[in-house]
């Protein structure tokens, strides 16, 4: 009788040990699932804007193998930079998309205007050579 209740009392023990700590890591994950959660929402939607965030993906991955490895501390660490670096990228976004759109239409006007100023100043700038170099030119009659 002495050692049923002892077996039963190591079994009552030992499960609440594991429900206390299953409940513990639970609170922790869903903390961290909701913060990645977050975290990947921004970066998608700085990468829809077309904003560079490999960088970014690529911290939220590791944090997402260090999830998968129990290491909550680190991984949370690296969530929290994360998105500390995606809304400090948020906020300079329209700056960012102005300057790259300027670029890539400044870009298209440099290019398109080549052949017009080759049409327009070729002919003249030939003609002004010409003369300089066959002006000693001297003919015979």
């Amino acid at each position: 009788m002495f050692n049923r209740t002892r077996i039963v009392l190591i079994i009552f023990v030992l499960t609440a040990l594991t429900i206390g700590t299953i409940i513990t890591y639970g609170e922790e994950t869903t903390t961290i699932d909701n913060k990645i959660v977050e975290a990947y929402k921004i970066v998608y939607k700085l990468g829809r804007m077309g904003i560079d965030v490999k960088n970014l993906i690529d911290k939220l991955n590791e944090a997402q193998k260090l999830i998968d490895e129990q290491h909550y501390d680190e991984a949370e660490k690296l969530i929290d930079e994360v998105l500390e670096d995606a809304r400090r990228l948020e906020e300079q976004a329209p700056s960012i998309v102005f300057w790259r759109d300027f670029t890539k239409a400044m870009t298209v006007v440099c290019l398109a205007s080549i052949p017009v100023l080759t049409y327009l100043f070729l002919p003249r700038i030939y003609l002004d050579m010409w003369y300089k170099l066959k002006r000693k030119w001297v003919v015979k009659k």
